[in-house]
């Protein structure tokens, strides 16, 4: 398991998407290289760095940039979002579901009735039904055909209803919105489903004349999201992490939460008690981040969760039943927990055909990759465009402001004796100078004002992410 997660870790760092998912994130906040002084540290998902020690202090990274106008005119962000709203209208309208069930019809029963149907048959006509003895009436003929369907119909909507209430109880559609929004800005969302979880209920009841608090525990499907960073397929997949073998999860848990776990059903206490004894491991990864930083013992400790196929001796050992599988299952799909290198759970994989509860959405294909490409990556050439203008105009607009001065130091000495220059400033000739006109000693430059032609530029830059987006400003609105 341990070297099937390392190759996991170090295929996606060399895909270099991991590099991609930071410029992204960092698009969509509006930072570059010019702004990070006033941000954050380059590198770092999170935009300030920690302390290695719960007694420092968060720091940021200093760069001198000069007079150079840092200011970054995100129009990122607001078309990321923009998308992802329009996306999110479509696909989760309010006040209904983007699903449905119906009942599919029976061809064998829908043949005969049509058969009877066409030779005009009356009630009382016998009619031999091909698989069973005898005759039957037409009517009854028409009469099972239509109770078949009444039930099939009262049972879809039970179903339907009863879906409406799992996804309702765990939020669903937010989960979902949030799916869009990650893929929205980075090219790829993730969420975890149906997956099991035990929920508690909570009821007053009358027992004997006295009112006393039920407690139910009922086994329901939820759905979650998972962080992109924390999710490495098989190298193997392809486009789809459902081609690949297996598939690991990243999560961090802290002390409190990982001992709770002991005495659950299918949670190995024995390999518990070991990962308690040693404290947190250095993480195998850290999300979005360069920095490497020793755990200490207030850390959370790293716990992963591997989904692919093992060996049936093994997931016994660990007390998994396999007897489901048959004895002719060498290997069976099982879902394994891992905690500083133990594996402190083990449990078959409750998907039909042992397949992963993960679904992707990409906004745009990135061909032999399973991640997509998002719009603050499409937007990126109108961004940096807009920006480079922008920071121009702003020094240009400094620049032609208030004229610069040139003055010949040998003719002229400041009455207050400093050489800062404001209103109201008063100089001296010297007496010995051989100018006859003040003009020759101190004159004025001018700087030509350029914010026609690069408000110019800005627009076209404006309109250009309309164009590589899809998303006219027009539409933004509706």
């Amino acid at each position: 398991l341990a070297s099937k997660r390392k190759d996991a870790i170090q295929y996606r760092q060399a895909s270099g998407i991991e590099q991609i998912w930071l410029e992204d994130e960092d698009a969509y906040d509006g930072i570059d290289d010019a702004n990070r002084a006033q941000e954050g540290a380059q590198g770092v998902r999170h935009r300030y760095l920690k302390s290695a020690t719960n007694q420092g202090t968060y720091t940021k990274a200093e760069t001198n940039t000069g007079n150079a106008c840092t200011l970054l005119p995100n129009i990122t962000g607001p078309y990321t979002d923009a998308a992802a709203a329009s996306i999110a209208d479509m696909l989760l309208p309010l006040d209904d579901w983007p699903f449905g069930l119906s009942p599919t019809p029976i061809p064998e029963l829908a043949n005969i009735v049509e058969q009877v149907d066409q030779m005009a048959l009356p009630d009382q006509q016998p009619v031999q039904v091909p698989g069973m003895s005898g005759p039957v009436s037409a009517g009854q003929i028409r009469n099972n055909a239509a109770a078949e369907t009444e039930k099939a119909k009262r049972y879809a909507e039970k179903a339907e209803k009863r879906i409406k209430d799992w996804l309702t109880e765990c939020q669903w559609h937010g989960k979902s919105r949030r799916q869009i929004d990650d893929a929205a800005r980075v090219g790829t969302g993730i969420v975890k489903g149906p997956i099991p979880e035990l929920k508690k209920h909570y009821r007053w009841g009358d027992k004997e004349g006295v009112q006393t608090l039920e407690i139910h525990e009922e086994t329901k499907p939820v759905t979650k999201n998972v962080d992109y960073w924390n999710l490495f397929p098989d190298p193997a997949c392809g486009e789809n992490i459902h081609n690949g073998s297996y598939l690991w999860e990243r999560d961090e848990v802290t002390k409190k939460t990982l001992s709770d776990l002991r005495g659950q059903a299918g949670y190995l206490d024995s390999q518990i008690e070991l990962c308690l004894a040693e404290g947190p491991q250095t993480h195998e990864f850290n999300a979005g981040t360069a920095l490497q930083s020793k755990n200490n013992e207030d850390s959370k400790y790293e716990i992963w969760y591997f989904h692919g196929i093992i060996e049936r001796a093994d997931a016994e050992a660990a007390g998994c039943d396999c007897s489901v599988h048959g004895d002719a299952y060498i290997a069976v799909p099982a879902v394994i927990t891992v905690v500083n290198g133990y594996p402190i759970r083990a449990a078959l994989n409750h998907m039909d055909k042992g397949s992963f509860p993960y679904d992707i959405l990409t906004w745009k294909r990135r061909p032999g990759m399973p991640w997509g490409q998002g719009i603050s990556r499409q937007i990126r050439p109108a961004q940096r465009s807009l920006t480079a203008c922008f920071r121009a105009l702003m020094e240009n607009a400094g620049l032609s402001a208030k004229p610069m001065l040139a003055v010949l130091r040998k003719y002229l000495t400041p009455i207050d004796g400093s050489w800062e220059f404001y209103g109201g400033k008063v100089f001296e000739v010297d007496a010995d100078a051989d100018i006859r006109d003040i003009k020759s000693a101190i004159t004025t430059i001018d700087i030509n004002s350029r914010q026609v032609e690069l408000l110019a530029i800005i627009q076209f830059s404006k309109n250009l992410a309309e164009d590589i987006t899809g998303q006219p400003m027009l539409l933004q609105g509706q």
